[in-house]
């Protein structure tokens, strides 16, 4: 398989000494000692603890394999590095209701050695990640965050492991565009990914033997990134890092993929996969001697101690969620094919929630923000942290007719397809050439020195996806109402739905140019 002489580029070793000032020294590993290192590595992990209805992956299972794998390597002499490449958080309500707790004290029984942050960790206010670092016996990692107030990283840049001699950098770094994906980032900053990799990596020459970029920056083929760089792009950039092992774009990498002559995996998602990359070391050489992504699946009996401690959690979260609070007659869909390309019934419902709750006159959510539909019949809390998982709250703000015409013109401008494209209820529009030439409030034309009231969620308001920031106006007020809230707060007086009353009909008119 692949073959690297890890430290042989003479040039490159120059450069960085010319450009930084770091003179390149001698390596700690022992000469024409064979080093045979295992890297295990999941990501996107999306608080999938327990397996799923056909008893496939789960943590309990995944450490079996784990541990098994252990064993095996340490008969041979070997190593073994388990890594995770970041978006612990969100996505299963049992484990949201809980802020991953059953989630992080798995990843501590199998013994991670270390996770990147993701973008979906800042999902929770810090103090809860705090919470979640305190239940983790293993650290943090993101080279890129920074405190606003201090201008100090907040977490550890990186960890350094030595196996007999051999040393290992483990490099963190968590995507930028978390300050446009996420909310609960007020005081920090996202620095770019790749000007933060290459001060570290140039730090780190002399002091490491192996270099490996632990990423939750996403795998884009040919370098074709979204919005912000990932690790093709990365590999491309800063050549001294030797291994990449991704996150964030939820890529099953069954080869590894070779860029630059930079080794980057990806176990696509939610536990379905273990990692694994064998690697040898010798005299400044590695070479990847196997590499597969595991499934896991119902044939790998599951750790029954780890089993016991989680299914303790599974059911505190289900008894909690399976509460009926309301019924639908229909489904309303919450496809992402559809709430982020057109105006839907979910999309009005929602809309309607936010605005009749808080009194005000018109009521918009991101694409983005509606993570799943309502299935026909009972809606039980558990629906309902499916289609929120995100715990916004709902603010309100006002704007003049001629200020709100602005604010629509620039978020109905949002990509078709991106997580900003908007639902809005109350508002109809008319566009030609994707300009507004009319809007009416509840089918009253727009008057431009009238005061209108809009909700949104706390996300939205804070720059979410792009949108305006609204948080500095003197009539911006956050509810404190979590969206889950005002929606129970809703079908107390407007079960059962009928998916007739929240018909997206005209709610935007595009004229012919």
């Amino acid at each position: 398989m692949k073959s690297r002489n890890i430290r042989a580029s003479f040039w490159w070793r120059l450069i960085l000494i010319f450009q930084t000032g770091i003179a390149v020294t001698c390596y700690a590993y022992q000469p024409n000692k064979l080093y045979h290192l295992t890297i295990l590595f999941t990501n996107d992990h999306h608080g999938h603890f327990w397996s799923d209805s056909n008893n496939d992956y789960g943590m309990a299972a995944r450490k079996t394999l784990i541990d098994q794998i252990r064993k095996q390597v340490k008969q041979q002499g070997g190593y073994v590095l388990l890594l995770s490449g970041g978006d612990v958080n969100t996505g299963v309500p049992e484990s949201d209701l809980l802020h991953a707790e059953p989630d992080f004290k798995a990843m501590s029984q199998m013994k991670y050695d270390t996770m990147v942050l993701g973008n979906h960790e800042f999902d929770n206010p810090i103090k809860v990640l705090r919470k979640q670092q305190s239940w983790a016996n293993f650290p943090f990692l993101s080279a890129n965050i920074y405190d606003k107030k201090t201008g100090k990283r907040i977490f550890k840049p990186y960890l350094l492991k030595n196996f007999s001699g051999l040393k290992v950098a483990i490099i963190g770094l968590t995507t930028e565009s978390t300050a446009q994906l996420t909310f609960h980032h007020n005081n920090l900053i996202f620095k770019p990914a790749i000007q933060a990799a290459k001060k570290l990596v140039a730090s780190l020459q002399g002091k490491t033997d192996l270099i490996i970029a632990l990423t939750h920056l996403g795998f884009y083929p040919q370098g074709n990134y979204p919005t912000t760089p990932g690790d093709i792009t990365l590999a491309r950039k800063v050549p001294l890092i030797d291994i990449i092992i991704g996150g964030h774009s939820h890529t099953a990498l069954f080869k590894p993929h070779i860029e630059n002559g930079v080794i980057i995996a990806q176990a696509f998602h939610y536990g379905q996969y273990l990692g694994r990359m064998d690697l040898t070391f010798k005299n400044g050489h590695v070479r990847v001697v196997n590499y597969k992504l595991i499934p896991i699946t119902k044939n790998i009996p599951p750790d029954q101690k780890l089993k016991h401690m989680l299914s303790q959690y599974r059911q505190h979260g289900r008894a909690v969620m399976q509460k009926i609070v309301g019924r639908a007659l229909q489904t309303f869909s919450g496809s992402r094919l559809l709430v982020r390309y057109r105006q839907t019934a979910i999309g009005q419902l929602i809309g309607r929630v936010q605005a009749q709750e808080t009194q005000s006159d018109i009521g918009i959510i991101n694409g983005g923000s509606i993570r799943a539909g309502i299935p026909a019949g009972n809606i039980t809390y558990r629906t309902l942290l499916k289609v929120f998982p995100f715990g916004n709250t709902i603010v309100t703000f006002k704007r003049t007719g001629k200020q709100l015409k602005a604010y629509l013109q620039t978020i109905i401008s949002m990509r078709q397809g991106s997580g900003g494209y908007p639902q809005i209820y109350g508002v109809s529009i008319t566009l030609k050439n994707n300009k507004i030439i009319t809007i009416k409030v509840h089918h009253k034309k727009l008057i431009n020195n009238h005061e209108y009231s809009l909700s949104i969620t706390s996300a939205m308001a804070k720059g979410l996806n792009g949108y305006p920031i609204v948080t500095s106006l003197p009539s911006y007020v956050n509810t404190y109402y979590t969206d889950i809230e005002l929606f129970v707060n809703y079908l107390t007086k407007h079960s059962p739905l009928n998916i007739k009353d929240y018909s997206p009909q005209n709610v935007i008119i595009v004229k012919e140019k």
